[in-house]
């Protein structure tokens, strides 16, 4: 590399990632493009990953080893923290990049002076004939044919938030981790990946880096995404009632009140923020379970009591900024 500080980091947290890993990093040597680092930190890993990454003689990347188990999340966190690039490029190490995507999404980037670029993917499935997997991809097959505001080019930053806020629910419309990049100074306005989500913890995150940047929509696929039995997305789209994410979209807008700009501006996130309270209580009536009721119960203290910030690991939330829980 030329410099220092590199162009792109490409970060790839892994865990009992063998099946996959070796063709994701055969897809990074595969660019055109040649400023970058990667950074790929292994989570514990109980098969094969530890060896491939150390058989990778590249001196492009820093390879590092969790002590101990920390989850996806917090471990796609510690990744963007150990990133010097100027972009940071989350890979899945499930997922496959195209030879031009680096330098096609950073292009992009700096031809619109925008802080965030996402592409549309190709698919593929391991069980294709199966009516879940048929269902997901009439569901989110396509970036380009999911909403009429998702148009190729410059998009205004601020303005689709407004549009991904008027929709109800947490659906993606911005892509998978692997279809996105970023600058990696808007972090330290936007925040990190709530650790407490176990589903929506991107389109969050993309939903607050949109807040503070612009964005650029590239129609061409220049990733893949891998929709496989056994992957966060499956599991919890198998069986609601019992799936991780149910308190997903409660703590994704109780992150949102961190950010007090997005908050002002769209005093309407109180009433979603009360209805999102009223949905959990219904949810943990139809689940019966002890662990749910202690999930929730953890997120009453969160807003009673304050605690550690959502969105800026490490950081704590005052008590006199969060206000306690809605009622009827």
């Amino acid at each position: 590399m030329g410099t220092t500080t590199p162009a792109v980091s490409v970060c790839i947290p892994t865990f009992n990632s063998e099946r996959y890993l070796s063709k994701a990093l055969t897809s990074i040597a595969a660019q055109g493009f040649g400023d970058y680092e990667v950074i790929a930190v292994d989570d514990c890993s109980s098969d094969g990953t530890w060896e491939i990454l150390n058989a990778v003689e590249d001196s492009r990347y820093r390879i590092f080893r969790n002590p101990r188990n920390l989850g996806r999340v917090k471990n796609t966190n510690r990744t963007l923290r150990l990133a010097r690039g100027t972009f940071v490029k989350i890979l899945h190490p499930d997922d496959w990049l195209d030879p031009h995507c680096l330098a096609r999404m950073k292009e992009a980037a700096d031809q619109f002076e925008s802080g965030l670029v996402f592409c549309e993917r190709n698919v593929e499935t391991e069980d294709s004939d199966s009516a879940r997997t048929k269902d997901w991809l009439k569901w989110a097959g396509s970036l380009t044919n999911t909403a009429e505001f998702i148009k190729p080019g410059f998009l205004e930053g601020r303005a689709l938030v407004g549009h991904l806020l008027a929709e109800p629910g947490s659906r993606n419309r911005i892509g998978e981790p692997s279809t996105v990049m970023f600058r990696r100074e808007v972090l330290r306005e936007s925040g990190y990946f709530n650790e407490r989500l176990w589903q929506a913890d991107d389109s969050d995150l993309w939903l607050r880096i949109l807040w503070f940047t612009n964005a650029v929509f590239v129609p061409e696929p220049l990733t893949t995404f891998l929709f496989r039995a056994g992957s966060e997305t499956s599991v919890n789209t198998d069986n609601p009632e019992k799936s991780r994410n149910w308190l997903d979209r409660l703590w994704m807008v109780t992150g949102w009140k961190e950010l007090a700009s997005l908050w002002a501006t769209h005093p309407e996130l109180e009433k979603r923020l009360a209805s999102e309270e009223r949905r959990a209580l219904r949810l943990l009536k139809s689940r019966r379970d002890r662990e749910s009721l202690r999930q929730l119960l953890t997120y009453v203290q969160h807003r009673t009591l304050g605690g550690q910030s959502l969105i800026f690991p490490g950081d704590r939330v005052p008590r006199r900024t969060i206000s306690p829980p809605a009622t009827r």
